[in-house]
């Protein structure tokens, strides 16, 4: 097996701190033409008309000190803060393209609040190849890679059109063009008007301080959003709840999301007991008048959502209000013939939730794969080509 000289990652890649390119205002807007960079997850977090102050010495490697995350750059940006070194590569040894990608599986223990290029990330060794080597090995990951997206892509588009199939199914099983069913209000649907229909408590009733260990669940809009599968429980305890009956909630209470992206959002609550908070409505249905199935589906249908929608108020926060919600009309046909559109709607949607944990399950793996190719491209298993021969990829 080939043996090529060893580097420190230090001795490859320069550094640069980044002080002089940080951006003085964080008033985005997506039309300004500079875009300012995070080495993390998030990357872009907008974009700035700064003209000053601007790095274009590309392509650099930005790095996140703290996690030691990293990106590829080849455009002009600013940077939101001094937590990254920008990095730029000794072309005459290394392609950084190449350096980049082997960052991507060069992991150390960052679990502390330091900074990790200068003390532990520089001092890593690594052998390095010859160029036509490295250009090779990042041709032959970028051509796996590229398959990878295209097939990413398609399973993106798959997600989107179950989500076109599931409103579809709901506009089909909800329609009312015939105009046979009779029409009632939200406050006409409940058990008892001045009980059944709530908002949740301001924060003169319930304060930071009063949220607990374990009791009695608080209910968000992002447990609603969730599926009630939101890991952030926070709970009050049994006496705070009981100060606060008037925003109890119980298994098979029907919940909408005040406030949102969009508002509108609903969910039956699962749990014995909890207490909605303020941007959280709780609807306690008639079940003679208004199947609480149906009354979700249909608020989640279309039409549901054009009412939600009109009675949607603000600009900053955009958020429904407990009065503007009594109005919301259902269309109402019989109980029986409510029961038969819910089963009929939770087939199809059943169907179409296995089809999307097999295409989230799949988005998985290709993360996974993408790792994968990786470690084989700089272990030595993938083939590549370099002129006139052909040989592993290390």
């Amino acid at each position: 097996m080939t043996t090529y000289p060893t580097y420190k990652l230090g001795e490859i890649l320069s550094y640069e701190q980044p002080t002089n390119y940080i951006v003085e205002s964080t008033e985005y807007n997506d039309s300004y033409p500079i875009p300012v960079l995070t080495a993390g997850k998030s990357f872009i977090l907008g974009y700035t008309n700064e003209t000053s102050g601007v790095y274009d010495k590309l392509p650099v490697i930005i790095f996140d000190d703290f996690t030691t995350a990293s990106k590829f750059v080849d455009f002009k940006f600013k940077v939101k803060s001094s937590a990254m070194k920008i990095l730029s590569c000794n072309e005459e040894i290394a392609d950084i393209k190449y350096m980049y990608y082997l960052m991507q599986i060069t992991h150390i223990q960052s679990d502390t609040h330091k900074r990790y290029w200068i003390s532990d990330y520089s001092k890593i060794p690594v052998n390095l190849p010859p160029l036509p080597t490295q250009h090779a090995i990042v041709s032959c990951i970028e051509t796996l890679f590229a398959k990878l997206d295209k097939a990413v892509q398609h399973l993106r588009t798959a997600q989107q059109q179950i989500k076109t199939y599931r409103q579809a199914v709901l506009n089909h099983w909800l329609n009312n063009d015939e105009g046979k069913w009779k029409k009632k209000t939200a406050e006409e649907c409940v058990v008892d008007e001045n009980y059944s229909l709530a908002i949740g408590p301001f924060g003169s009733d319930l304060k930071v301080e009063d949220y607990t260990e374990s009791g009695v669940k608080l209910v968000f809009v992002r447990d609603i959003t969730s599926g009630f599968e939101d890991k952030k429980n926070k709970y009050v305890s049994e006496f705070k709840a009981d100060q606060l009956k008037a925003h109890n909630v119980f298994k098979g209470d029907l919940l909408i999301t005040k406030m949102g992206d969009p508002p509108g959002q609903t969910g039956i609550f699962p749990f014995d007991r909890g207490v909605i908070t303020s941007d959280v409505l709780r609807m306690k249905t008639n079940d003679n008048i208004l199947n609480k199935y149906y009354a979700m589906y249909y608020i989640l249908s279309s039409e549901g959502g054009k009412q939600i929608k009109e009675m949607t108020q603000g600009v900053a926060q955009k958020k429904i209000s407990l009065g503007r919600f009594k109005k919301f009309i259902f269309p109402i046909p019989s109980i029986s013939e409510q029961q038969r559109i819910v089963a009929e709607i939770e087939s199809r949607l059943s169907q179409a939730e296995a089809v999307e944990a097999s295409i989230e399950k799949a988005l998985q793996q290709s993360e996974a794969l993408r790792q994968s190719i990786l470690k084989k491209a700089f272990g030595g298993e993938l083939v590549v080509s370099t002129g006139s021969t052909t040989a592993n990829c290390i």
